[in-house]
């Protein structure tokens, strides 16, 4: 009965989005942990914050514009944070925006 309904069961996708909190002595550490769903051994793209385009008659944020800066992959976690190193890029950031690969 079990294996007939597993055909029912739709997989979900988890969505990180958090930030890097501390860059320094070759470790990644980032605010976001279990509670939000990263694992060991994930892999999260890293992009740098730039401008933001506001609508210029309510002022709303209508886009961000990033940048990619690289991939770093989760070596170490807990519930709500992680450490992580860089896979690819350099030049790591405070600030930078972590999230899901696509």
């Amino acid at each position: 009965q079990l294996v007939t309904q597993a055909a029912k069961v739709q997989a979900t996708k988890v969505t990180i989005d958090g930030l890097i909190a501390d860059a320094g002595g070759g470790a990644i550490v980032i605010n976001v942990g279990k509670v939000a769903g990263v694992t060991l051994g994930m892999r999260l793209a890293v992009e740098r914050p730039g401008r933001e385009i506001k609508d210029p008659a309510t002022g709303k944020v209508l886009r961000k514009i990033t940048t990619p800066v690289g991939e770093i992959e989760v070596t170490e976690l807990d519930e709500v944070s992680a450490v992580a190193k860089g896979v690819s890029g350099q030049g790591f950031k405070v600030g930078d925006i972590v999230k899901s690969k696509d």
